[in-house]
């Protein structure tokens, strides 16, 4: 994914996954000097991020809902999923990892690390946008595009600009 405007509507799995092995890229040519600054920078912020965890994969969810390529069935962040299940959580460091267990319609599990993914300055675009788009429809009386072809339709005075989608 590029720095432009973060439009979830527009995000693939495949753009999270590019984006995460960039970042690992650009990590990895970092002095080391500069990885420890990150390291303390991020643990400085990490448990205001967890309190986000639900809200972010809510949204991700959204914008992805067959992620796995199937249906997530059911899902939590880590601490509730074992607690609502009276499990045990893994021994430490593990029982903060990863932050999102989920099932799939097949009964796969899958554990979801948020961290590596989220830029939080573009999920606080996003939220501001995706706000702003609701309000928007809901002032013009305009339900929720749930089209399978039809990305959207602009009407102009003279013009009416539709964008397909290819596949």
């Amino acid at each position: 994914m590029s720095s432009a405007t973060f439009d979830p509507n527009k995000i693939r799995v495949e753009d999270l996954f590019r984006a995460k092995e960039e970042r690992r890229q650009r990590l990895a040519k970092l002095p080391f000097e500069e990885k420890i600054k990150i390291v303390k920078k991020l643990q400085t912020g990490v448990s205001a991020a967890m309190k986000n965890e639900r809200l972010i994969f809510e949204s991700f969810l959204k914008a992805c809902p067959d992620f796995a390529n199937e249906p997530i069935e059911e899902w939590d962040v880590v601490e509730e999923w074992y607690a609502k299940r009276a499990l045990a959580p893994p021994p430490h460091p593990f029982d903060k990892r990863p932050d999102i267990i989920a099932l799939t319609a097949s009964g796969k599990s899958i554990g979801i690390e948020l961290k590596s993914w989220v830029n939080q300055e573009q999920i606080t675009v996003a939220r501001k946008q995706e706000r702003i788009r609701k309000n928007i429809l809901q002032a013009i009386d305009q339900p929720p595009n749930n089209t399978e072809h039809i990305r959207k339709v602009s009407l102009f005075l003279n013009l009416v600009d539709v964008q397909l989608i290819k596949h």
